[in-house]
Parts: C-alpha cells; structure tokens; sequence
C-alpha cells in the first residue's frame, strides 16, 4: 500500500530529534508499505539552519534509514494570524504535494497534528480522492481549542478526516466532546524501541554517562517550553534541597526557556545539583533512564508522553502532573501524580516516591507495545478506508463518463424592513422612512425591492423576500399590502420576517410591559403569538404560500423553531454562524453547512465561508467581495451541495443609511456586486438554480453530506478590503 505521510512535525535538518516518534512510525509502516514523507520546514527554522557554522549543525539520524523525505519551505507569519495557518501551510506544500501525488500516487494520507498539517492533508486527500487519516498530538486538541477560531479550525478538520486516531483514552475522550461519531475516533498507543529501551544496572548505566555513581538521580526529557513547567520543578528543586544534599536533576532537552531556567537555578542557588543536558539521541536515552531514580514530568498538558512509556520499559518509575493521558500510565506502586503547577505537592511526591522505590527494590517492568504493534493497529484503521476507496475508484471507472448534471439551488433572500430613522416619522406615518428602507429612494434612482426585483426579472431570475410585518401595527396594513402585492405581481416569494422592536414604538403594545430586543428572549408562548401576528398581517395583506421564516438578526433559538412548527411554518433560514457567539441562539456541537432538521422545521442556514485571514464570512453582498462569493458558490456546486442561501436587505444597497436618513445615496460598488451575481447565475444556468421556498418538497431534501468548509484565497479577501476602503472613501 502506498502511503503519503504529512507533518511538520518530523525529524528536520535544524533538529533531527523533532517529532522521532512520528519516525520510528513511518520506519514501522515502511516495512510493509510503501511510505513517503512531506515534512514542512519552517523558513525560520530553515534560515536559522543556514547561518549556524557546518560543524555546528545536527545530523539526521542514519539518513532516515533510507525514507524519501521532501522539506518544503513553509512561509507564515510567526505568532499572527495563526487562523490562516493552513493557507499558508498549503501555498507553501502545494507544489510539492502535487508532484508527489503525481510521481507516487499514494493510496491515503496521514497526518500527525491536526492545524494546519491535517487541514492542509485533507485539502490534498480531497484533491486526490483518497481518504485522509488525522493523528492528534495531544495539545492541539487540548490547548489550541482554548482559542476561539482556532477550535473551529481543528474541529473542522477532525470532522473532514476519513479516520481521527488519538494516542489515549482521555484524549479520545476529549475529541468526541466535539461532536464526533465515535466509530470514526481511534486509540492507537505509540510504541517503543525495544530493542534499545529495556532495564539496566543503574550503576553501570551511571558510569558510562560518567555521572556519579552515588546520590539521587532525576531525570527530565523533552522541549523546553512553559508548557512543560520546568519552573514548578526547580521550585519542588530548592525544596527538596533543604532536605536532600546528595541529589541532582538532569534537563536533557532544549527550547525557548532555556536561558531563563539556568538563570533560575543560579538566582535560587540550585547550579550545583540542576545540570542542563542538550538534546541526546534516542540510542543514548535508555543509560539516562536506567542512571535515573525518577523521571519527573510537571507539564500542564500532555497527550500520552512516550518519555514516560521509554522510562517505565527502562526499570525507572515517574512522578508527574495528572493531565491528559498520563494516568493511563502510572500502573506500578511507585509512580505519582500530583496537580500541575503545585511545587509542594512535586516535592512530597518525590519523597514518597523515593522511598517506595528504595524499600522496594526494582520496579516490575511492564509490557508497552512496539512500533511495529502501532503500526500495524494503524493498518487496520487504514486499510478498510483504502479498500473502500479503491471500490469506489473501480465503479466510477466503470461508469459512463459523462457527469451527472448537478443543480446547486440558489436562495437569493432579501429582509424587506423599515426603521423609524427620521424625528418626525410618526407624523407622517413612516412614508419617507418606507421610501428610503425598502424602495431605496435617492436622488440618482431608486435602487431598493423594485429595482432588485427588475434586475432579477431582467436575468430570469427568482428572489425570496423576507417581509417584516410588525411595523404594519405602527404604519397600517396598507403599506405591508402594497409591498405584499409589488412582490408578488413580479413573480418572486414573500415570507415571514419579524422584528419585535416594534412593540416598543407601538401605541397598543401586543405583550405590554415585554420588549426585548430579540425574538429569542422571548418564551416560547410569547414567540408562538408574536409569530402568528407577523403571519396574520401578511395573510391579511395577501401573501401567499407562506413557510419560511428568518428572526430579524438572526436572533432564533430552539424556542423559535418550536413555535415555527406550531404556526406550521416548514422552514427556517435564521441559522447564521458568523452570529453564534452573539445574537443567533441555534449553535450546534459541528457547523451547520446544509439542510438539517431541527425542533422539527428544516433549517437553511445562511451559506458562509472561510477568508484568506481564517475568519468566517457570511454569503451577503456587502459582506464580502463579488470574487470571494462566486468561489463559494463554485465550491458548494463542485461538492455536491444541496442548497446556498444568500442575504440581502431592502436597502442593501444604499451608502451610509442609517448616518445620513435624509441624504441616502446608492452603494455603487455593492450595486455592482448585485448585478454581476445575477449575470453570473443567469450565465451558469446549468450549474445554478434560483429557487423558493413554496418549491421546495421537504422528503426531497437529502441529508445533509460531509463536506468541508468553503475556502477563499487571501487575495480575494485583499480585493474586498480595498472595496471596503473605497467605500468609506468615495
């Protein structure tokens, strides 16, 4: 079988120690497979590299035992924007990758860490159309998932993945509270080299490091970050010392806080028994096990640490922080755990440990399973996903080549709605507040309902607009008719849209003493009545075939589809991801990209995508750029989609509304937008159907597919920032 592995983390020119454990992986899998590596290579690192003298530099460990490693340079920018991550992963490896795909044409791919190298493997799995399996690391589903947008980004691609494979239980554990399916998610345990990590006479392991031979031995291994809390070890250090005088720590390893930690020890008087270590080859790890007392590990997050599985196959038990995975491994009686960042509890577990292992004698070793066993558990993750892609592979081949013609339906959604912007609307009845919101009077033409829906007439083209009711109780019925009648004479769909900010303006509020905001803070009784008025005016008014509705600001929730379905109202489109975090109250534990029933009505949610910045973006006109929108809607067709909702507004394409009531202008550059949508759909009539609501039978709604987010390149997203700049300006 022909294996693809990705990851940034694998053993580098500027440090052949960085990520051993995926190498001695793919060695395993390399013996019953074909297996090729793309590994990322930081510009920092790579330049680095390069001004350190030519004695100075490290050596990759036996060549890789003869693995074909590409390093492609990996461009970014450091500690920014690390949302767009995978962009610049894949911009900096796509050509790389597609000429491996193309001279080795792998089977599958594997990744180790999920943002950015799993996003950038399931881009080019997808490509491809091969599965893609995700390893995940431990702090990449345990700590970057602290980050808002970063969270999204990684639990995008654990859904994506074909296969997740976590290295515990407790990080399993923590994968499926994002949502997954749980026969999708994996435990596979890393192995050890057997053959190198086995117990030893602590006295001979001692004098051929030439340390001595007498006296307590610690021993710490790994990167020196924060994240590893080397600082709570050298505060348990100096305890442990008033108590101790034949004891010495050994930090085998580097990193960033290296400098700051051997200022430490000298501030804190530990130099004589703290001595730092660099970094050591895996072959000369097992003596420091074997000279070592205790392996002490007080980080503040951990997967499942291989430093501690290579400690106990060594003889040599551990006390650590209880994180992550890492009670999954303290089986023997001598091992302890205590709560990360607690010096004083490291220390009284180093005692205690201590003089367990002296009464006790040598620690029983216990079994740990070899990388050929890992590889081989990965095998029986990867070979049924192979198989089934080759299956699938064989009947497209024998298919009639000719592609099924695939109609992507198009919701063109307008809220039709007006505000009492002006002093004196009351007086005069909302007549130039209606002019300005929803004909979009000005002095160069109206460009409000009547000059969209001419536009979309003009293309043959069909819209949905979303008319707000409510204000009917302030300004009468018949305004909301003329609008209800204009609509509906041209040929498009009139639905239901409600604000309940109109309760506060009107005379006779319909809940008096109850006005909030948003819909979704009302109870579910109030919203069944608040509705059934919105309905009921719009009935009145003449509207026909109603069964949608959108919350004005999106600001739904499960209440609201509850009483959506008691008003017999099929559909509701006020799902808008981009508002989660504020107004909108429909979040689910995944994204929500396409038709779904929830509470019983069928939720369309507004279409949306991810920027060249890594931020989501909703399908709206003035939201995003007229290129960012026709990519997104070329990806939703490419993959099948079902549906693409878009919003607009009445007056969207007014300049500076609600700043100058009295002196709107037109939107010259979302005008644009607007019309170079509709000669596009008209243009692509065979890929693109514009569609209503009424239309639509809801058994002929498929469920909804796994597919990923859309996409947009950075430069698109520059095109609509200097949109956005012109607008302010012009």
């Amino acid at each position: 079988m022909r294996i693809l592995f990705f990851s940034s983390i694998f053993p580098q020119p500027h440090n052949a120690l960085r990520g051993i454990y995926c190498l001695r992986l793919c060695r395993a899998l390399a013996a019953g497979n074909e297996v090729r590596i793309i590994s990322p290579w930081s510009w920092v690192d790579r330049l680095r590299y390069h001004m350190t003298r030519r004695e100075e530099r490290s050596k990759l460990e036996g060549d890789l035992d003869g693995l074909e490693v590409v390093y492609p340079s990996y461009y970014y920018t450091p500690k920014v924007w690390r949302n767009a991550y995978g962009w610049f992963m894949w911009a900096s490896a796509r050509r790389q990758i597609r000429k491996v795909m193309k001279t080795f044409e792998p089977e599958c791919i594997v990744s180790y860490w999920t943002h950015p190298d799993g996003a950038v493997a399931i881009r080019a799995a997808r490509l491809a159309d091969i599965p893609a399996i995700v390893m995940v690391g431990g702090s990449d589903a345990l700590l970057l998932t602290d980050r808002g947008r970063r969270k999204q980004h990684i639990i995008e691609v654990l859904e994506a993945a074909d296969a997740v494979v976590a290295v515990g239980r407790d990080l399993r554990e923590k994968i499926l509270g994002f949502g997954l399916d749980k026969e999708k998610v994996h435990i596979i345990s890393r192995g050890i080299d057997k053959a190198l990590f086995f117990p030893g006479r602590q006295v001979d392991a001692r004098r051929r490091l030439g340390i001595p031979e007498a006296g307590k031995v610690l021993l710490w291994v790994g990167n020196m970050v924060r994240l590893k809390g080397l600082d709570v070890l050298l505060e348990a250090c100096a305890a442990l010392g008033s108590s101790w005088e034949d004891f010495r720590l050994y930090l085998i390893g580097d990193g960033p806080e290296r400098p700051d930690l051997e200022m430490d020890c000298a501030r804190m008087g530990l130099s004589r028994m703290v001595s730092f270590v660099k970094p050591r080859p895996q072959k000369q790890l097992p003596d420091w096990y074997r000279a070592a007392d205790l392996t002490v590990l007080p980080s503040r997050s951990e997967g499942v640490p291989n430093v501690l599985r290579e400690s106990l196959a060594c003889g040599t038990p551990f006390v650590a922080s209880h994180v992550g995975g890492i009670p999954e491994l303290a089986h023997d009686p001598v091992s302890r755990l205590v709560p990360p960042g607690d010096a004083g509890a490291l220390a009284g577990a180093i005692r205690e440990a201590m003089a367990v292992c002296i009464s006790n004698g040598p620690l029983q070793v216990q079994a740990s399973g070899t990388w050929e066993e890992s590889a081989d558990h990965l095998m029986q993750v990867i070979r049924p996903l192979v198989y089934e892609s080759r299956r699938n592979a064989g009947k497209k081949a024998m298919a009639v080549p000719i592609r099924r013609a695939h109609m992507l339906n198009v919701f063109i959604t307008v809220d039709t709605e007006v505000w009492p912007l002006l002093p004196d609307w009351r007086e005069e009845g909302l007549v130039r507040d209606i002019d300005r919101d929803v004909y979009g009077a000005t002095a160069n033409g109206s460009v409000g309902i009547s000059y969209q829906m001419e536009v979309l007439s003009k293309y043959g083209l069909k819209g949905v607009f979303f008319v707000e009711s409510l204000f009917a109780e302030v300004a009468g019925l018949e305004c909301l008719r003329k609008i209800v009648s204009e609509i509906q004479e041209k040929g498009h769909e009139v639905q239901a849209h409600l604000h309940p900010e109109w309760l506060a303006w009107m005379e006779k509020p319909l809940l008096p003493g109850r006005a909030p905001q948003y819909l979704k803070d009302f109870p579910e009784e109030d919203q069944v009545y608040l509705i059934a008025q919105g309905l009921r005016n719009l009935r009145k008014c003449g509207a026909l075939q109603l069964c949608a509705f959108r919350a004005g600001d999106y600001a739904a929730n499960a209440n609201t589809l509850r009483a959506l379905v008691k008003n017999g109202i099929a559909y509701d489109t006020s799902h808008n991801t981009c508002y989660l975090d504020t107004r909108c109250g429909l979040g689910t534990k995944g994204l929500v990209l396409q038709p779904s029933v929830m509470h019983g009505v069928y939720e369309f949610p507004v279409s949306f995508f991810r920027d060249g910045s890594g931020r989501y973006r909703h399908a709206q006109l003035v939201a995003c750029s007229w290129l960012e929108l026709k990519t997104a809607l070329f990806q939703a067709w490419r993959q099948g989609w079902y549906s693409f909702v878009i919003v607009s507004h009445s007056f969207e394409l007014l300049k500076r509304r609600r700043q100058n009531p009295q002196y709107t202008r037109r939107d010259q550059i979302v005008v644009k937008r607007f019309e170079k949508l509709c000669q596009f759909l008209a243009l692509h009539r065979d890929k693109f159907r514009t569609s209503g609501f009424f239309e639509i039978a809801p058994d002929a709604i498929p469920s909804p597919p796994r597919s990923p987010v859309l996409k947009c390149g950075i430069h698109k997203t520059v095109w609509r920032w200097v949109e956005q700049a012109a607008r302010r300006v012009v």
